[in-house]
């Protein structure tokens, strides 16, 4: 797991410290809090784990697997033989609460971030939400089909983040 955190923090995690930086400059603030790095950090590596766990299907087809090596084996999954089984689904729920809990992590940073990126903030958090639901309620079968966020709940989401 460390190793993917570590993935996540040199991959996702610089795009929101740009998107911060870049909200603070514009309205001439001094730049983001350390608390606002880190609820953003958790926001984009909750962000990118959802979105590894959304694609597992597709990255397992051309040879990628981010699941750890270590959750794998707690739950005897074979990363080089994925099956849709009880003891995979159980890994997947594991997997989701932890993406979410990142997500949640940083949701204070919807309010704090500055206007100009609030909307952006809100759609990272709250997109990333989406697509965990949406693993959760196709039973976390990753395998069988791609669980994906319908058009109405993309239009609520982005309805949200503009008006709050």
């Amino acid at each position: 797991m460390d190793g993917l955190l570590d993935y996540c923090r040199f991959s996702a995690d610089p795009v929101g410290r740009i998107v911060l930086r870049l909200g603070y400059g514009a309205s001439g603030g001094i730049g983001p809090s350390e608390q606002e790095l880190r609820w953003s950090d958790s926001i984009c590596t909750g962000l990118q784990l959802a979105n590894h766990w959304q694609d597992i299907a597709r990255d397992f087809r051309i040879g990628r697997c981010y699941v750890p090596g270590t959750v794998a084996s707690q739950f005897g999954i074979d990363r080089e033989h994925l099956s849709e089984t009880d003891d995979f689904r159980r890994m997947m729920q594991v997997l989701v609460d932890d993406a979410r809990s990142r997500l949640r992590f940083g949701e204070p940073l919807l309010d704090s971030a500055p206007k100009l990126v609030r909307t952006e903030v809100a759609l990272f958090q709250r997109g990333g939400l989406a697509v965990l639901d949406a693993i959760e309620k196709a039973r976390y079968n990753v395998l069988g089909c791609r669980p994906v966020v319908s058009r109405w709940t993309k239009l609520r989401l982005l309805l949200g983040a503009l008006f709050g």
